[in-house]
């Protein structure tokens, strides 16, 4: 068995953010949290699956908040303010804000990712140096699909993470290329569906 280089990361060390910042420019503008799947808003399906995971919650929001704050845990903008500059700007802020070593992240709009995400990655970054873990799939045709939105990262890179933001490259695979990131295989390809439009909710629908 191959040894761990770094402590054992307990669930409660990491809080789970869910992002649910953006635009939802290809949805026609809508806030894609509050959309409904088999009646209930796309982010309680997040919630339902993301809390048995972790040992916090919190989520990242710049319309709405109001709405998000009801499920009682702690709602974060972009700093200094709403700028719907992409994930990045979520993920920074949800940095600055945990109050554990780590934050796992998740977007609001895929609603069946796995229930073992926080373990699989976990695991990774105790038997590895790496910095930083993100998903990645074998599509059905042999592709290769990284996943860069379900990852989960320390809180220590909140510095970096504004420093890629100020840099004007909000790409998250720009940013983990600076870092030590670990790429972790899921089988489950269906597992990160996200819904970018209303077809795409109306298929997760079927």
């Amino acid at each position: 068995m191959m040894q761990a280089v770094r402590p054992r990361i307990g669930h409660e060390q990491v809080t789970g953010l869910i992002l649910a910042g953006g635009q939802g420019s290809r949805m026609g503008g809508v806030d894609k949290g509050l959309q409904a799947l088999r009646g209930r808003p796309l982010v309680e399906h997040a919630i339902e699956r993301l809390q048995p995971q972790v040992g916090a919650l919190a989520i990242s929001a710049n319309r709405n908040t109001d709405l998000y704050r009801r499920y009682g845990f702690p709602v974060y903008g972009d700093s200094p303010a709403p700028t719907f500059a992409g994930p990045l700007a979520g993920i920074a802020t949800g940095l600055h804000a945990a109050t554990t070593p780590w934050v796992l992240i998740v977007p609001c709009d895929a609603p069946l990712f796995p229930l073992d995400l926080a373990d699989k990655l976990i695991e990774a970054l105790e038997v590895t140096a790496g910095d930083l873990a993100f998903a990645a799939t074998r599509e059905a045709d042999g592709t290769h699909q990284q996943h860069p939105v379900f990852a989960l990262l320390p809180s220590r890179l909140a510095d970096s993470a504004n420093a890629q933001l100020a840099s004007g490259v909000r790409r998250l695979g720009a940013w983990y290329a600076h870092h030590n990131a670990v790429e972790v295989s899921f089988r489950e390809t269906h597992a990160f569906y996200n819904a970018n439009t209303l077809q795409d909710l109306q298929e997760l629908e079927r």
